[in-house]
């Protein structure tokens, strides 16, 4: 039992190291709101660079937790549950309720350009 809890423990931790750099957790909000997208609508939409994109996606791949196909030379990416999905949501409503004058280590990069490309990402 000790060693489920364990389990359940480390790849939990491994979630929210995922979660908290901002250019995943913009990818994941995109792909909450939008389904399914490739790399290059990703990185259109986001504003950053393809390889960084490609780069975020295959470190979350290793945890199942964005799937992915193939059409044509096209491969399209996907939250592989509804539960990170929910976490998102979460998380946004829980900053939303946070104080504003904590400034968070995202704010380096300008996220206003960014998020009204995505709209309400809680929404």
């Amino acid at each position: 039992m000790s060693q489920d809890i364990a389990y359940l423990v480390g790849y939990a931790s491994e979630v929210f190291k995922v979660l908290s750099d901002p250019t995943r957790l913009l990818i994941f909000i995109y792909l909450a709101r939008k389904g399914e997208a490739t790399i290059k609508d990703m990185a259109e939409a986001l504003g950053r660079p393809e390889n960084l994109i490609s780069y975020h996606i295959n470190l979350v791949k290793r945890l199942g937790i964005v799937k992915f196909r193939k059409s044509g030379k096209r491969v399209y990416y996907k939250l592989a549950d509804e539960n990170l999905k929910n976490i998102i949501e979460l998380s946004l409503n829980l900053a939303d309720r946070g104080d504003r004058s904590v400034k968070p280590r995202s704010l380096r990069f300008n996220l206003y350009r960014v998020l009204p490309k995505l709209g309400d990402p809680r929404s």
